[in-house]
């Protein structure tokens, strides 16, 4: 879309835009990161829990906030999908700025559960993948979830489905004391 669209769609003026934003690139990477501060904020808390509880509390904590946090920002992850359909500079940023950080936090993390006991052995990166691509797109294409199965994939139940999903995939034991919140 082009700046003047978009100062008109926020009733202002495209001049306005570029001398704040400078580009619309710019004005694309300051909207990802405001959408996504809530994401680094996640990584602080489970560094936190970690240090305090161990990675395997830890791990759940993400799990469950990771949840929480894809459910309520589907519309960010989708923009994110299509932007990573093809090598780019934004894709580059994104990943080193976003996505880089979140992986190496959880996939240490993994590891150190993975020492314990508490997760299955194997490559903590495709771990991580693998779970962060379910949760990702069941609630990125909750339309099309909800035309296959009947069912909201935002849906308490079908997020605490989602959540036992995950945990299989670990290999993370599961009982009532771990539904997700």
């Amino acid at each position: 879309t082009s700046l003047g669209y978009i100062a008109e769609k926020a009733s202002t003026q495209k001049q306005l835009i570029t001398n704040h934003f400078g580009t619309k690139d710019m004005l694309w990477r300051k909207v990802v990161d405001s959408e996504l501060t809530d994401g680094i904020a996640i990584l602080e808390n489970v560094k936190e829990t970690e240090a305090r509880y161990g990675a395997e509390i830890a791990l759940r904590h993400f799990i469950d906030d990771y949840i929480n946090w894809v459910s309520q920002k589907s519309a960010i992850q989708r923009l994110m999908i299509i932007e990573s359909q093809a090598k780019s500079d934004r894709m580059t940023w994104y990943f080193e700025r976003h996505l880089t950080p979140s992986f190496n936090t959880v996939a240490d993390i993994i590891k150190k559960a993975q020492k314990l006991g508490a997760v299955k052995q194997g490559d903590p990166g495709r771990l991580y993948f693998s779970f962060s691509t379910l949760v990702t797109g069941r609630l990125i294409f909750g339309e099309e979830y909800q035309q296959y199965t009947g069912s909201s994939p935002f849906s308490p139940k079908e997020l605490n489905e989602l959540k036992i999903m995950i945990y299989e995939v670990l290999g993370l034991s599961f009982d009532d004391a771990h539904k997700l919140n």
